[in-house]
């Protein structure tokens, strides 16, 4: 199976002293373990590689891992992961810029669900003029499609629907066919 594999990968990165190595062999066993929702191994696996990153001042893994640390959280429903979206947003200058984006869309979701409204309209508009500026259409479907969810949970209908239809016309450009499907 694939997690037999990145095991065995691990264990010879291990021997060989491969950082990188080993880092994205832990990164993909959490990615594996989150999947079959075995979340709390997936978490103890993720800090795995956040320490490692830590120990080894590598500042963009750092913010990677604090990023996959908020996605398992948000997987689990548990507050952590607003903080950990924060911290690698925080360290912006070590990530990408789609990592940055999407940390923007994640807090934002966070803060939709939470029923902070304006806390989230700020994240994703920080996110919609990101996207913008780097010219990436797919996150332009993914805001429209969030902001869209923010105004339908505030009962502003029409909204809601603008921003979905948004949402749509980028996904439609770019074929990304789960939001398609998800506007529909």
């Amino acid at each position: 199976t694939s997690l037999e594999y990145h095991l065995s990968s691990l264990s010879i990165n291990e021997k060989r002293n491969d950082y990188i190595g080993v880092y994205d062999n832990l990164i993909n066993i959490a990615d594996i373990q989150s999947s079959q929702n075995d979340f709390d191994e997936a978490l103890k696996t993720h800090k795995k590689a956040q320490k490692l990153a830590t120990a080894k001042r590598d500042s963009m893994r750092m913010s990677l891992s604090f990023n996959y640390l908020g996605n398992t959280f948000r997987r689990k429903n548990r507050p952590e992961a607003l903080g950990y979206f924060q911290k690698s947003l925080s360290m912006s200058k070590f990530s990408t810029l789609t990592q940055n984006i999407n940390n923007l869309i994640n807090i934002g979701s966070i803060y939709t669900d939470r029923g902070e409204f304006e806390y989230a309209m700020k994240s994703f508009n920080e996110a919609l003029i990101l996207a913008q500026q780097a010219r990436i259409k797919r996150l332009f479907g993914e805001i429209y499609s969030k902001i869209g969810i923010l105004y339908l949970k505030q009962r502003k209908y029409y909204q809601a629907k603008e921003n979905v239809i948004k949402a749509l016309e980028f996904a439609e450009q770019t074929h990304f066919t789960d939001l398609q499907r998800d506007c529909k």
